[in-house]
């Protein structure tokens, strides 16, 4: 373990990257960030995409299995609405202040990617904490480069086509120009990476995916009550900082069998 975060970390210092703990949320970017608690998945997701756009570095998040009720049940809860000022604060503390809002989870430096995971002692049995002996793509599509990915643990995943039909991507904030959204999908799916990573982690996978990508995040959730591949979808995910985002999901075989 030791080799592969001295790997990373020699590799992020040759980049430049500078530790997120060091940064500071420039106010202009990180006002007016209002969020509902308790929040559920839906509500991190619009948060990190805030928070990621305020200190320009992507967020890769892990997603808890959300409780399956009955048919016919409806699950209700009292909500409010809070501001959370986090402008001119360190990063370190303004995301200490958001997961205090999100029970369950835990932020951290993914060498320069914001990764927020559950902390709830069972996240070191979740897919996204699997090993990897080695993962090496160059010069491919961010696509193929997740595609790739699921073939770790599914020799027969499939290859998608050179390009994305528009029903292929999941398309949040249907009030923005059709174009822009078209763009926002191209660009999310066609931009070129280049990672290698040795005896890591999915999660250090992803995270060299979506720093070498530079614009996309990436977000994993489940199907099932754990968190093994066959309940997994991957999304790669380009925010703009607001409740809209393009994603394109990536799910596993077996998930998209289930009924």
């Amino acid at each position: 373990m030791t080799r592969v975060v001295v790997f990373l970390l020699v590799t992020a210092l040759g980049q430049g990257i500078v530790p997120l703990r060091e940064r500071v949320f420039e106010p202009e970017k990180a006002k007016n960030l209002r969020v509902r608690t308790p929040m559920d998945g839906a509500m991190l997701e619009f948060a990190l995409a805030r928070v990621s756009a305020a200190i320009s570095s992507p967020f890769g998040l892990e997603l808890r299995p959300e409780p399956r009720l009955p048919d016919r049940v409806i699950r209700q809860q009292a909500v409010e609405r809070q501001s959370l000022e986090v402008g001119g604060m360190t990063f370190s503390k303004g995301m200490d202040a958001l997961v205090a809002l999100a029970p369950g989870y835990e932020w951290h430096d993914g060498l320069g990617v914001i990764n927020v995971l559950p902390g709830d002692g069972e996240a070191t049995t979740s897919f996204v904490q699997s090993r990897v002996d080695r993962f090496d793509v160059d010069g491919v599509i961010a696509r193929r480069a997740i595609e790739m990915l699921h073939r770790q643990f599914d020799p027969e995943y499939p290859e998608g086509p050179a390009r994305l039909p528009p029903t292929m991507s999941l398309l949040l904030g249907a009030h923005e120009d059709p174009q822009t959204m078209l763009a926002s999908r191209e660009e999310l799916d066609q931009r070129i990476v280049s990672v290698t990573v040795v005896g890591g982690t999915v999660r250090d996978v992803l995270n060299q995916i979506v720093r070498s990508h530079g614009g996309a995040s990436w977000i994993v959730d489940y199907s099932g009550d754990d968190r093994s591949y066959a309940n997994t979808r991957i999304r790669l995910v380009l925010g703009t900082g607001t409740s809209s985002s393009t994603q394109i999901p990536f799910t596993s075989r077996a998930r998209g069998r289930q009924p």
